[in-house]
C-alpha cells in the first residue's frame, strides 16, 4: 500500500499542509513580535480627564479605533502605535492622514514625524485615516 501512487501523493499532500501550517505560524509570531516591540515603543496612555489629553480615532479597514494620547505625543508616537494594532502588518509601510478637517494631511511623511499633537491640530481630539502601502 505504501508503495502506491494513491498514497505517495496523499503523504505528498498531508507534508505539504503541515510545511505550509507551520511556515504560518512562525509568520505569525514575528509579527506578534514585531508588534510588541513597537508597542514597547507608544507612551503609556494617559487617564480619561487629564489636561492636555489627546482623544485621537484611528480609522482602521473599517473600523474605529479610540485611544488617547499627550498633545506633547509625536507622529512617531502614532506609528508605533498603529503598527502595534492587529489588523496591520507590522512590516507594511503605513500612512498616517489627517481627516479631521479639509482638506486632509498626509503625516507621513519624513519632516512631520517630530511634530506634536498639539502642532498638528491634532489636540484635543482627531480623526486620523491608517493605510497600508507594500513595504
Amino acid at each position: 500500500m505504501r508503495r502506491g501512487s494513491e498514497y505517495r501523493a496523499a503523504r505528498d499532500r498531508l507534508q505539504a499542509e503541515q510545511a505550509s501550517a507551520a511556515e504560518a505560524q512562525a509568520r505569525e509570531e514575528h509579527e506578534a513580535a514585531a508588534r510588541r516591540r513597537f508597542l514597547a515603543k507608544v507612551p503609556e496612555e494617559p487617564a480619561p480627564g487629564e489636561a492636555g489629553n489627546a482623544l485621537l480615532c484611528f480609522h482602521v479597514s473599517g473600523r474605529k479605533v479610540w485611544r488617547r494620547f499627550e498633545s506633547c505625543s509625536t507622529v512617531n508616537d502614532l506609528l508605533n502605535y498603529v503598527r502595534s494594532l492587529p489588523d496591520i502588518d507590522p512590516g507594511a509601510g503605513v500612512e498616517l492622514t489627517n481627516v479631521t478637517t479639509a482638506p486632509a494631511v498626509l503625516l507621513s511623511r519624513p519632516h512631520l514625524a517630530g511634530l506634536t499633537l498639539q502642532r498638528l491640530d491634532l489636540w484635543p481630539s482627531g480623526h486620523l485615516k491608517v493605510c497600508c502601502c507594500a513595504a
